[in-house]
């Protein structure tokens, strides 16, 4: 009777083993992939839904690995603040959006669209073959051709950037900094030249 007792209960506990490795490994893959959502979030601006400034490193770190030169666009949202002071923020908002959405269908799908600040983008170009001038006239077209056909704001505030563009060779001389502010400042130029 008592070999008998503890079968069955050999057998119990081993049938309740079996079912607490099942939930352990159920929980475990949840835990994973609400992990990997959470890495997803991470990486991308709330507001604009594209990157932020976290894929900046894996694109530095890829440039690196694969040796091919990368080219930098920086893009500023000219009077941001004359919008958010007249139309309000959430005009604001909606400009910031509408920019990204803009950015990402002129690019390709391998480039990265990030949201580098305030109203600030940067986008990278890996592995580049086509000129900046050709993509940044690009953008400014597809910009031009959303404000004529469906204004972001109002057609009398027409919503307009400024884009100030380098190539980054990660086997040159310069180091990635260097070439991030040689873009900021053909940025700035652009800018001043529209005044």
């Amino acid at each position: 009777m008592v070999a008998e007792k503890t079968r069955k209960q050999l057998i119990e506990e081993n049938e309740e083993n079996k079912r607490l490795k099942k939930q352990f490994i159920e929980e475990t893959k949840r835990l994973r992939k609400e992990l990997e959502e959470l890495r997803k979030l991470v990486g991308i601006d709330f507001l604009t839904q594209v990157f932020n400034r976290y894929q900046i490193e894996k694109e530095v770190a890829r440039a690196k690995r694969d040796n091919t030169p990368v080219g930098l666009l920086m893009i500023d949202v000219n009077s941001l603040k004359e919008i958010n002071d007249h139309f309000g923020h959430q005009a604001g908002d909606k400009v910031l959006v509408a920019l990204a959405e803009i950015l990402r269908k002129s690019v390709r799908e391998m480039d990265s669209v990030i949201r580098y600040g305030g109203d600030e983008f940067l986008v990278i170009l890996p592995e580049i073959r086509e000129s900046l001038g050709k993509i940044i006239k690009r953008i400014l077209y597809q910009l031009q051709e959303r404000e004529t056909k469906n204004p972001i704001v109002s057609k009398k505030f027409p919503v307009t950037i400024a884009i100030g563009g380098a190539i980054w060779y990660p086997s040159g001389k310069k180091i990635w900094e260097e070439a991030l502010d040689e873009a900021d400042g053909a940025m700035y130029h652009h800018k001043e030249r529209m005044e």
